[in-house]
């Protein structure tokens, strides 16, 4: 039961936004911003990230993004994963990503393992020059990779803008 309604959600999901196919070519976002980093826990504070999402769809909405989070701490977190564009309306977009990558401690929080997952869910607003202000919520942990495991929660506010080659 609890599987046939989970799938009936998922499909009601994708129905609902409209796809990026039938929009004019998008071209790549380069981001900067800044949050906080594991709110609540000894090593907390300010971060800064940058991230390259690429113009290139990889399966079906797909797109690959590269990321560099930095904290209080020196904390590092290095990689590169996909993200799905889902337009709400004509302005708002909502963006889940996930982006497996490398993450160094410095002297901030250990996760465990030095490979991690970061899992996130954006809500942009994109105006008609293809700019996005948005919020960002995301997790990182190593999924269990090894007996320690943490995680880390952050929220961050990005603005993108867009990149012509």
């Amino acid at each position: 039961m609890e599987r046939r309604f989970s799938l009936i959600l998922l499909l009601i999901f994708f129905c609902y936004f409209e796809p990026l196919h039938g929009r004019e070519s998008s071209s790549p976002l380069i981001g900067i911003g800044g949050g906080y980093f594991d709110a609540g826990s000894n090593h907390s504070g300010g971060l800064f990230q940058i991230e390259y999402r690429f113009a290139n769809e990889l399966f079906w909405l797909a797109k690959p993004q590269a990321i560099l989070i930095t904290s209080r701490f020196r904390s590092i977190f290095l990689g590169l994963g996909i993200g799905v564009d889902l337009y709400t309306t004509k302005h708002l977009v909502m963006t889940p990503s996930f982006i497996p990558g490398v993450y160094c401690k410095g002297s901030g929080k250990d996760l465990g393992y030095p490979l991690e997952f970061r899992s996130s869910l954006e809500l942009a607003y994109e105006w008609c020059c293809k700019a996005r202000l948005s919020g960002q919520f995301y997790h990182i942990s190593n999924a269990s990779l090894s007996k320690k495991n943490p995680g880390a929660n952050a929220l961050a506010l990005i603005f993108c803008i867009p990149f012509k080659r």
